[in-house]
C-alpha cells in the first residue's frame, strides 16, 4: 500500500493549542498524542507499505526523533519541511530524503488506478508544477486546510494531504483515494 501525509508535529506542544481537534482524537498532551499517533500509525501502515511524508513530521530532541523513526512502520520517503531537522545519523531511517519528489505510479502496477498518474510532492503548495498541463497532481502539506476551499472551487489537480486538511481528515491518505479524487475531477473538466 502506498500512503501520504504531513504535517504530524509530533513533538510539538503548540499544535494541540492551534489544532484542538488532535486533542480530541489523540490525547491532551504531547506524550498521550505522540503514543496515539504511532498506534494509529502502526494500525494503518504495514512494514512493507510506502509512506511519502510531505514535511513537518517531527520537532523534539535528537533521541526522541531516534526512538520515534524506530517505531513507525513502513518504508518511509520525506519531502522536508520548514521544521525538519534531521541529523545525518537519522536519514537512515528513510529511504530517501528530499525537497521534493516527482514520480509516476502506473496502472500496469496498481491495477486499481483508472490511469498512470504522475504526482509531484512538496512540503509547500505550488501554482505550477512539472507536467500539470498533462495531467500530473501536485500533493502538498503546510497549509493546515487553509487552500481546502480555494482547492476545491478551482478544481486545481492539487490538495493537501496534510493531517489536519479536509482531504485527509486526520488518517493517512492513500494513492487509491488520490487516484478516485483526481480522476473525478478530471472527468468532470474540459481543462484537462
Amino acid at each position: 500500500m502506498i500512503w501520504f501525509t504531513s504535517d504530524l508535529h509530533f513533538f510539538h506542544d503548540r499544535i494541540l493549542e492551534f489544532h484542538p481537534k488532535r486533542k480530541e482524537l489523540f490525547g491532551d498532551t504531547v506524550e498521550k498524542s505522540k503514543e496515539a499517533m504511532i498506534l494509529w500509525w502502526n494500525r494503518r501502515v504495514n512494514k512493507k507499505d510506502t509512506v511519502y511524508i510531505l514535511g513537518d513530521l517531527s520537532f523534539g530532541e535528537v533521541e526522541d526523533k531516534r526512538k520515534l523513526f524506530q517505531r513507525l512502520n513502513g518504508n518511509k520517503v520525506l519531502i522536508l519541511g520548514n521544521h525538519d531537522k534531521i541529523p545525518d545519523h537519522l536519514k537512515c531511517y528513510f529511504n530517501h530524503i528530499t525537497q521534493i519528489k516527482n514520480i509516476k505510479f502506473k496502472k500496469s502496477v496498481h491495477s486499481f488506478l483508472t490511469r498512470d498518474i504522475e504526482v509531484i510532492m512538496c512540503h509547500f503548495p505550488m501554482l505550477t508544477w512539472e507536467h500539470k498541463e498533462k495531467g500530473s497532481v501536485m500533493l502538498h502539506g503546510h497549509c493546515h486546510g487553509k487552500v481546502d476551499k480555494i482547492n476545491e472551487e478551482s478544481k486545481e489537480l492539487r490538495v493537501d494531504v496534510g493531517i489536519d486538511s479536509a482531504f485527509a481528515n486526520y488518517d493517512l491518505v492513500s494513492l487509491e483515494k488520490i487516484d478516485k479524487h483526481f480522476s473525478k475531477i478530471i472527468n468532470d473538466s474540459d481543462k484537462y
